[in-house]
């Protein structure tokens, strides 16, 4: 009987450790990075901010911030100007796959909204949209708590204007 309490009690605890590596995607994570916005033939450059939460290995939220970061030129025919990002921020859900203990890939989608401010010609235009937003990445963690990632998102805004988003981030896990 001792030795079935023992067996058992060996199985518990290495049944606990197996739970809490499977675990390692669990919970908040924050991020930072870099980001490019094309919009037709604009590109803008921003700083972009994350926060997320997986409720497991496989699914996960995450909302997230852009900020411009410096003005870019651009011409329509034989008119100048120069635009600038002013702020873009998304909401998403997230389904990702483990590929390994380190590498995951992911796919979200969710709604976004962005503002450009723009100056033609000495005319300064505000300009806000909103639609869907849906994309795919990776994120490779070289510790439990740390890591990068890389991802596309697709802007379609309601319009029927268009956005790629193209983001390098670090990624910090709680």
């Amino acid at each position: 009987m001792k030795t079935v309490a023992i067996a058992a009690l060996a199985a518990a605890s290495t049944l606990s450790v197996a739970h809490a590596q499977d675990s390692v995607a669990d919970g908040v994570n924050l991020g930072i990075g870099y980001s490019v916005l094309s919009v037709d033939d604009v590109d803008f450059d921003a700083v972009n901010l994350r926060a997320g939460y997986d409720f497991n290995d496989y699914f996960g939220v995450e909302a997230e911030t852009l900020i411009g970061v410096g003005e870019e030129d651009f011409s329509i025919g034989a008119v100048s100007g120069d635009a600038e990002l002013n702020y873009s921020f998304g909401a998403y859900g997230k389904a990702q796959y483990p590929v390994t203990d380190q590498f995951s890939v992911f796919a979200r989608a969710g709604w976004v909204t962005s503002e450009v401010e723009a100056d033609i010609a000495g005319l300064a235009i505000d300009e806000s949209e909103d639609g869907l937003a849906y994309g795919a990445g990776a994120e490779y963690r070289f510790t439990d708590k740390h890591g990068v990632r890389a991802d596309y998102t697709r802007y379609d805004f309601d319009d029927d204007a268009e956005a790629d988003l193209y983001s390098a981030s670090y990624v910090y896990r709680f």
